[in-house]
Protein backbone atom coordinates (compact mmCIF):
# COMPACT_ATOMS: atom_id res chain seq x y z
CA UNK A 1 0.00 0.00 0.00
CA UNK A 2 3.12 2.54 1.08
CA UNK A 3 4.19 1.66 -2.46
CA UNK A 4 1.22 2.57 -4.10
CA UNK A 5 1.11 6.00 -2.30
CA UNK A 6 4.32 6.85 -3.65
CA UNK A 7 4.11 5.83 -6.50
CA UNK A 8 0.28 7.94 -7.06
CA UNK A 9 2.45 11.16 -5.74
CA UNK A 10 5.50 10.60 -7.42
CA UNK A 11 3.38 11.13 -10.57
CA UNK A 12 1.43 13.89 -9.50
CA UNK A 13 5.25 15.53 -8.57
CA UNK A 14 6.33 14.66 -12.33
CA UNK A 15 3.44 16.39 -13.46
CA UNK A 16 3.69 19.72 -11.82
CA UNK A 17 1.95 22.41 -13.89
CA UNK A 18 -1.01 19.57 -14.75
CA UNK A 19 -1.49 19.06 -11.01
CA UNK A 20 -1.27 22.57 -10.08
CA UNK A 21 -3.88 23.60 -13.05
CA UNK A 22 -6.24 20.74 -11.92
CA UNK A 23 -5.73 21.71 -8.26
CA UNK A 24 -6.81 25.37 -8.89
CA UNK A 25 -10.26 24.11 -9.61
CA UNK A 26 -10.72 22.31 -6.95
CA UNK A 27 -9.13 25.46 -4.48
CA UNK A 28 -11.81 27.99 -6.14
CA UNK A 29 -14.41 25.62 -5.18
CA UNK A 30 -13.71 24.50 -1.92
CA UNK A 31 -13.02 27.79 -0.92
CA UNK A 32 -16.03 29.56 -1.99
CA UNK A 33 -18.64 26.71 -0.70
CA UNK A 34 -16.10 27.44 2.67
CA UNK A 35 -16.57 31.49 2.75
CA UNK A 36 -20.42 30.89 1.78
CA UNK A 37 -21.14 28.30 4.67
CA UNK A 38 -18.91 30.25 7.26
CA UNK A 39 -20.92 33.35 6.96
CA UNK A 40 -24.27 31.72 6.19
CA UNK A 41 -23.82 29.56 9.74
CA UNK A 42 -22.22 33.11 11.78
CA UNK A 43 -25.24 35.18 10.66
CA UNK A 44 -27.59 32.62 11.62
CA UNK A 45 -26.13 32.32 14.76
CA UNK A 46 -25.78 35.32 15.33
CA UNK A 47 -29.55 36.58 14.48
CA UNK A 48 -30.51 33.71 16.53
CA UNK A 49 -28.53 35.04 19.74
CA UNK A 50 -30.06 38.51 19.27
CA UNK A 51 -34.08 36.87 19.15
CA UNK A 52 -32.80 34.90 22.61
CA UNK A 53 -32.15 38.19 23.76
CA UNK A 54 -35.38 39.19 23.03
CA UNK A 55 -37.11 36.72 24.74
CA UNK A 56 -40.18 34.21 23.83
CA UNK A 57 -42.69 36.59 25.98
CA UNK A 58 -42.73 39.31 23.59
CA UNK A 59 -45.66 40.53 20.84
CA UNK A 60 -45.27 43.29 17.85
CA UNK A 61 -48.27 44.53 16.43
CA UNK A 62 -47.70 46.39 13.24
CA UNK A 63 -50.38 48.04 10.16
CA UNK A 64 -50.21 46.28 7.19
CA UNK A 65 -51.66 42.68 7.04
CA UNK A 66 -49.67 39.82 6.83
CA UNK A 67 -46.14 42.50 5.73
CA UNK A 68 -43.65 42.30 8.83
CA UNK A 69 -41.85 44.99 7.79
CA UNK A 70 -40.97 48.68 9.20
CA UNK A 71 -42.28 49.44 5.85
CA UNK A 72 -45.43 48.53 6.43
CA UNK A 73 -45.98 49.93 9.72
CA UNK A 74 -45.02 53.14 7.82
CA UNK A 75 -47.81 52.90 5.17
CA UNK A 76 -50.35 50.96 7.14
CA UNK A 77 -53.07 52.93 9.00
CA UNK A 78 -51.71 54.09 12.36
CA UNK A 79 -53.01 52.60 15.59
CA UNK A 80 -55.01 55.03 18.13
CA UNK A 81 -55.23 55.18 21.56
CA UNK A 82 -57.77 53.37 21.40
CA UNK A 83 -56.74 50.25 20.25
CA UNK A 84 -53.59 50.46 22.48
CA UNK A 85 -55.81 50.76 25.51
CA UNK A 86 -58.23 47.64 24.72
CA UNK A 87 -55.13 45.49 24.32
CA UNK A 88 -53.88 47.09 27.91
CA UNK A 89 -57.20 45.15 29.11
CA UNK A 90 -56.37 41.76 27.59
CA UNK A 91 -55.86 39.23 30.94
CA UNK A 92 -51.78 37.91 30.55
CA UNK A 93 -50.43 41.35 28.93
CA UNK A 94 -48.21 42.75 31.08
CA UNK A 95 -47.05 45.92 29.31
CA UNK A 96 -48.32 47.57 26.01
CA UNK A 97 -46.70 50.90 24.46
CA UNK A 98 -47.34 52.69 21.18
CA UNK A 99 -44.46 53.59 19.28
CA UNK A 100 -44.06 56.56 16.40
CA UNK A 101 -41.54 56.07 13.51
CA UNK A 102 -40.61 58.98 10.70
CA UNK A 103 -37.96 59.91 8.59
CA UNK A 104 -36.62 63.74 9.40
CA UNK A 105 -33.85 66.11 9.03
CA UNK A 106 -31.62 65.42 12.06
CA UNK A 107 -28.89 68.05 11.79
CA UNK A 108 -25.38 68.18 14.03
CA UNK A 109 -22.76 70.57 13.83
CA UNK A 110 -23.40 71.65 10.32
CA UNK A 111 -24.30 68.45 8.56
CA UNK A 112 -28.05 67.38 7.81
CA UNK A 113 -28.91 64.01 7.38
CA UNK A 114 -32.44 62.39 6.61
CA UNK A 115 -32.87 59.43 9.55
CA UNK A 116 -35.52 57.40 11.02
CA UNK A 117 -36.59 58.77 14.35
CA UNK A 118 -38.33 57.26 16.82
CA UNK A 119 -41.02 58.69 19.52
CA UNK A 120 -41.31 56.27 22.97
CA UNK A 121 -43.09 57.32 25.52
CA UNK A 122 -40.68 58.41 28.66
CA UNK A 123 -42.60 56.47 30.95
CA UNK A 124 -42.19 52.88 29.90
CA UNK A 125 -38.62 53.92 28.05
CA UNK A 126 -36.64 51.78 30.00
CA UNK A 127 -38.82 48.67 30.13
CA UNK A 128 -39.51 49.16 26.42
CA UNK A 129 -35.79 49.57 25.21
CA UNK A 130 -33.96 47.88 28.00
CA UNK A 131 -36.34 45.03 28.95
CA UNK A 132 -38.81 44.05 25.66
CA UNK A 133 -35.89 44.69 23.16
CA UNK A 134 -32.78 43.69 25.51
CA UNK A 135 -30.54 47.39 24.20
CA UNK A 136 -28.00 48.56 26.41
CA UNK A 137 -26.66 51.81 27.13
CA UNK A 138 -22.91 52.84 26.15
CA UNK A 139 -23.03 56.09 28.65
CA UNK A 140 -25.50 58.23 29.59
CA UNK A 141 -28.87 57.59 30.70
CA UNK A 142 -32.86 56.79 29.76
CA UNK A 143 -35.15 59.67 28.90
CA UNK A 144 -36.83 60.44 32.12
CA UNK A 145 -39.47 62.50 31.23
CA UNK A 146 -41.20 64.38 28.13
CA UNK A 147 -39.00 66.94 27.29
CA UNK A 148 -36.81 67.85 23.90
CA UNK A 149 -33.95 64.69 25.09
CA UNK A 150 -33.12 62.15 22.56
CA UNK A 151 -31.14 59.01 23.16
CA UNK A 152 -29.01 57.75 19.94
CA UNK A 153 -27.73 54.64 18.95
CA UNK A 154 -23.99 53.54 18.54
CA UNK A 155 -23.63 54.32 14.62
CA UNK A 156 -25.61 57.69 14.81
CA UNK A 157 -23.00 58.61 17.86
CA UNK A 158 -19.46 57.70 16.15
CA UNK A 159 -20.14 57.37 12.13
CA UNK A 160 -23.41 58.89 11.43
CA UNK A 161 -22.10 62.67 11.29
CA UNK A 162 -18.48 64.36 11.08
CA UNK A 163 -17.90 64.58 14.74
CA UNK A 164 -18.92 62.05 17.30
CA UNK A 165 -22.38 63.21 19.04
CA UNK A 166 -21.26 63.03 23.07
CA UNK A 167 -23.82 62.55 25.98
CA UNK A 168 -24.70 66.32 26.52
CA UNK A 169 -24.37 67.59 22.72
CA UNK A 170 -27.10 69.05 21.48
CA UNK A 171 -29.20 67.92 18.00
CA UNK A 172 -31.53 69.41 15.60
CA UNK A 173 -34.44 67.45 14.15
CA UNK A 174 -36.62 68.72 12.02
CA UNK A 175 -35.47 72.25 13.35
CA UNK A 176 -35.94 71.70 16.91
CA UNK A 177 -33.33 71.35 19.53
CA UNK A 178 -32.85 67.82 21.53
CA UNK A 179 -30.38 67.21 24.17
CA UNK A 180 -28.59 63.83 23.87
CA UNK A 181 -29.09 62.42 27.26
CA UNK A 182 -27.92 58.45 26.49
CA UNK A 183 -26.06 56.46 23.69
CA UNK A 184 -27.15 52.72 22.97
CA UNK A 185 -24.12 50.10 22.61
CA UNK A 186 -24.17 48.52 18.97
CA UNK A 187 -26.63 45.93 18.10
CA UNK A 188 -25.34 44.60 15.02
CA UNK A 189 -27.75 45.96 13.10
CA UNK A 190 -27.50 49.47 10.65
CA UNK A 191 -31.64 50.32 11.89
CA UNK A 192 -30.60 50.13 15.16
CA UNK A 193 -27.50 51.46 15.37
CA UNK A 194 -28.64 54.15 13.69
CA UNK A 195 -31.42 54.90 15.46
CA UNK A 196 -32.77 58.14 16.92
CA UNK A 197 -34.99 57.89 20.19
CA UNK A 198 -37.33 60.79 21.76
CA UNK A 199 -39.82 60.91 23.73
CA UNK A 200 -43.57 60.29 22.00
CA UNK A 201 -45.04 63.98 23.16
CA UNK A 202 -42.20 65.75 21.22
CA UNK A 203 -42.40 63.41 18.26
CA UNK A 204 -46.24 63.64 18.16
CA UNK A 205 -45.76 67.65 18.24
CA UNK A 206 -42.91 67.33 15.01
CA UNK A 207 -45.51 65.10 13.22
CA UNK A 208 -48.50 66.70 14.03
CA UNK A 209 -50.41 63.49 14.75
CA UNK A 210 -51.37 63.22 18.21
CA UNK A 211 -53.02 59.51 19.47
CA UNK A 212 -51.60 57.69 16.40
CA UNK A 213 -48.68 55.14 16.42
CA UNK A 214 -46.92 53.27 13.75
CA UNK A 215 -46.60 49.86 16.01
CA UNK A 216 -47.20 48.65 19.45
CA UNK A 217 -45.01 46.26 21.36
CA UNK A 218 -46.62 44.26 24.23
CA UNK A 219 -45.04 42.31 26.64
CA UNK A 220 -46.72 38.78 27.99
CA UNK A 221 -46.97 38.34 31.97
CA UNK A 222 -46.00 34.45 30.71
CA UNK A 223 -44.57 33.32 27.68
CA UNK A 224 -46.39 30.03 28.15
CA UNK A 225 -49.44 31.98 27.54
CA UNK A 226 -47.93 33.99 24.63
CA UNK A 227 -50.18 31.83 21.48
CA UNK A 228 -53.24 32.99 23.16
CA UNK A 229 -52.92 36.19 24.11
CA UNK A 230 -52.09 36.78 20.33
CA UNK A 231 -55.28 35.11 19.43
CA UNK A 232 -56.96 37.75 21.73
CA UNK A 233 -55.15 40.64 20.11
CA UNK A 234 -56.15 39.74 16.77
CA UNK A 235 -59.96 39.62 17.94
CA UNK A 236 -59.95 42.72 19.62
CA UNK A 237 -58.11 45.09 17.07
CA UNK A 238 -60.35 43.05 14.22
CA UNK A 239 -63.34 44.08 16.09
CA UNK A 240 -61.79 47.69 16.63
CA UNK A 241 -60.45 48.08 13.42
CA UNK A 242 -63.56 46.64 10.97
CA UNK A 243 -60.57 44.07 9.31
CA UNK A 244 -57.53 42.32 9.87
CA UNK A 245 -55.30 45.43 8.30
CA UNK A 246 -52.55 43.93 11.24
CA UNK A 247 -49.47 41.70 11.72
CA UNK A 248 -49.44 40.44 15.36
CA UNK A 249 -45.90 38.51 15.22
CA UNK A 250 -43.68 37.00 18.68
CA UNK A 251 -40.25 36.76 18.65
CA UNK A 252 -40.71 33.03 17.50
CA UNK A 253 -42.24 33.76 14.30
CA UNK A 254 -39.99 36.64 13.46
CA UNK A 255 -37.24 34.19 13.94
CA UNK A 256 -38.68 31.69 11.76
CA UNK A 257 -39.97 34.06 8.79
CA UNK A 258 -36.02 35.41 8.87
CA UNK A 259 -34.02 32.02 9.00
CA UNK A 260 -36.64 31.01 5.72
CA UNK A 261 -35.51 33.67 4.03
CA UNK A 262 -31.68 33.16 5.20
CA UNK A 263 -31.76 29.36 4.55
CA UNK A 264 -33.19 30.51 0.90
CA UNK A 265 -30.44 32.45 0.02
CA UNK A 266 -28.17 30.37 1.41
CA UNK A 267 -29.14 27.27 -0.71
CA UNK A 268 -28.93 29.69 -4.02
CA UNK A 269 -25.58 30.71 -2.89
CA UNK A 270 -24.16 27.29 -2.20
CA UNK A 271 -25.90 26.45 -5.25
CA UNK A 272 -23.98 28.86 -7.60
CA UNK A 273 -20.46 28.02 -5.77
CA UNK A 274 -21.15 24.31 -6.48
CA UNK A 275 -20.87 25.21 -9.80
CA UNK A 276 -17.15 25.88 -9.68
CA UNK A 277 -16.42 22.83 -7.50
CA UNK A 278 -18.39 20.94 -10.19
CA UNK A 279 -15.83 22.62 -13.05
CA UNK A 280 -12.86 21.24 -10.19
CA UNK A 281 -14.12 17.65 -10.34
CA UNK A 282 -14.45 17.42 -14.22
CA UNK A 283 -10.57 19.12 -14.25
CA UNK A 284 -9.56 16.23 -11.87
CA UNK A 285 -11.43 13.83 -14.08
CA UNK A 286 -9.72 15.13 -17.14
CA UNK A 287 -6.06 15.01 -15.21
CA UNK A 288 -6.57 11.20 -14.33
CA UNK A 289 -7.89 10.02 -18.00
CA UNK A 290 -4.76 11.69 -19.22
CA UNK A 291 -2.44 10.22 -16.99
CA UNK A 292 -4.14 6.65 -17.25
CA UNK A 293 -3.56 7.58 -21.18
CA UNK A 294 0.11 8.44 -20.74
CA UNK A 295 0.78 5.43 -18.40
CA UNK A 296 -0.82 2.77 -20.64
CA UNK A 297 1.97 0.53 -20.70
CA UNK A 298 3.22 1.46 -17.25
CA UNK A 299 -0.14 -0.19 -16.05
CA UNK A 300 0.50 -3.25 -18.49
CA UNK A 301 4.03 -4.24 -16.54
CA UNK A 302 2.23 -3.29 -13.03
CA UNK A 303 0.13 -6.20 -14.31
CA UNK A 304 2.75 -8.36 -15.74
CA UNK A 305 4.42 -8.43 -12.18
CA UNK A 306 1.31 -9.20 -10.66
CA UNK A 307 -0.38 -6.15 -9.77
CA UNK A 308 -4.17 -6.57 -8.93
CA UNK A 309 -7.41 -4.40 -10.36
CA UNK A 310 -7.73 -3.40 -6.48
CA UNK A 311 -3.86 -1.89 -6.28
CA UNK A 312 -4.24 -0.45 -9.71
CA UNK A 313 -7.57 1.28 -8.75
CA UNK A 314 -6.25 1.97 -5.36
CA UNK A 315 -2.76 3.96 -6.99
CA UNK A 316 -5.13 5.85 -9.20
CA UNK A 317 -7.84 6.83 -6.45
CA UNK A 318 -4.55 8.18 -4.40
CA UNK A 319 -4.01 10.26 -6.31
CA UNK A 320 -7.47 11.77 -7.21
CA UNK A 321 -7.68 12.01 -3.38
CA UNK A 322 -4.39 13.65 -2.89
CA UNK A 323 -5.16 16.39 -5.75
CA UNK A 324 -8.89 16.59 -3.43
CA UNK A 325 -6.91 16.85 -0.25
CA UNK A 326 -3.64 19.81 -1.76
CA UNK A 327 -6.58 22.08 -3.00
CA UNK A 328 -9.45 21.59 0.12
CA UNK A 329 -6.70 22.59 2.64
CA UNK A 330 -5.53 25.36 0.10
CA UNK A 331 -8.98 26.24 -0.65
CA UNK A 332 -10.10 25.75 3.33
CA UNK A 333 -7.17 28.62 3.93
CA UNK A 334 -8.48 30.89 1.23
CA UNK A 335 -12.11 31.05 1.82
CA UNK A 336 -11.61 31.81 5.83
CA UNK A 337 -9.65 34.44 4.47
CA UNK A 338 -12.19 35.59 2.10
CA UNK A 339 -14.83 35.31 4.84
CA UNK A 340 -13.27 37.23 7.45
CA UNK A 341 -12.20 40.01 4.86
CA UNK A 342 -16.23 40.18 3.68
CA UNK A 343 -16.91 40.27 7.92
CA UNK A 344 -14.56 43.21 8.13
CA UNK A 345 -15.65 45.13 5.24
CA UNK A 346 -19.08 44.76 6.21
CA UNK A 347 -18.60 45.72 10.15
CA UNK A 348 -16.56 48.95 8.70
CA UNK A 349 -19.64 49.44 6.57
CA UNK A 350 -21.68 49.51 9.74
CA UNK A 351 -23.50 45.79 8.94
CA UNK A 352 -21.92 44.13 11.77
CA UNK A 353 -25.46 41.30 11.57
CA UNK A 354 -22.34 39.40 9.16
CA UNK A 355 -20.32 37.35 11.15
CA UNK A 356 -18.15 34.28 10.34
CA UNK A 357 -18.16 31.16 11.73
CA UNK A 358 -14.91 29.03 11.88
CA UNK A 359 -15.73 25.66 13.74
CA UNK A 360 -13.78 22.80 13.53
CA UNK A 361 -16.82 20.64 12.31
CA UNK A 362 -16.39 23.22 9.11
CA UNK A 363 -13.02 22.50 8.89
CA UNK A 364 -13.04 18.86 8.64
CA UNK A 365 -16.40 18.73 6.81
CA UNK A 366 -14.83 20.77 3.85
CA UNK A 367 -11.27 18.95 4.03
CA UNK A 368 -13.44 15.90 3.72
CA UNK A 369 -15.71 16.86 1.00
CA UNK A 370 -12.59 17.48 -1.22
CA UNK A 371 -11.37 14.48 -0.31
CA UNK A 372 -14.23 12.97 -1.61
CA UNK A 373 -14.68 14.97 -4.82
CA UNK A 374 -11.33 14.47 -5.70
CA UNK A 375 -11.78 10.15 -5.53
CA UNK A 376 -15.42 10.86 -7.27
CA UNK A 377 -13.97 12.61 -9.81
CA UNK A 378 -11.39 10.34 -10.35
CA UNK A 379 -13.31 6.79 -9.98
CA UNK A 380 -14.30 6.22 -13.94
CA UNK A 381 -10.57 6.73 -15.06
CA UNK A 382 -9.43 4.53 -12.48
CA UNK A 383 -11.16 1.88 -13.16
CA UNK A 384 -10.55 1.78 -16.71
CA UNK A 385 -7.24 1.47 -15.89
CA UNK A 386 -7.93 -1.36 -13.72
CA UNK A 387 -9.56 -3.23 -16.29
CA UNK A 388 -6.79 -2.90 -18.79
CA UNK A 389 -5.78 -6.00 -20.14
CA UNK A 390 -2.18 -6.10 -19.59
CA UNK A 391 -1.36 -7.94 -22.82
CA UNK A 392 -2.81 -4.92 -24.74
CA UNK A 393 -1.23 -1.88 -22.16
CA UNK A 394 2.30 -3.67 -22.59
CA UNK A 395 2.33 -3.08 -26.54
CA UNK A 396 0.72 0.39 -25.99
CA UNK A 397 3.19 2.95 -27.65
Amino acid sequence: MMDLIYMGLRSLKRERIRSLLTVIGIVIGVATVFALISISQGTNKFIEEQFSKFGADKIIILPGGTETSLAAALVGKPFTDREVEAIKQIPGVELVTGVGYRSMEVEYKGKRVVMMVTGAPAKNFRRLFEDVQGYELEEGRYIRKNSYEAVVGYLTAHKVFPKKITVGSFIYINGKKFKVVGIMKEVGNRIDDTAIIIPLKAFQELTGEKGKYDMIFAKAASPENVDNIVERIKRKLKALRGSEDFSVLTSKQMLERIMTIMGGISIVLIVIAAVSLIVGAIGVMNTMYMSVTERTREIGILKAVGATKLQILTLFLTEAAALGLIGGVIGIVIGAGVALAAESISHSAGITVFKVYLGPELFLGSLLFSILIGVLAGLLPAKRAADLDPVEALRYE
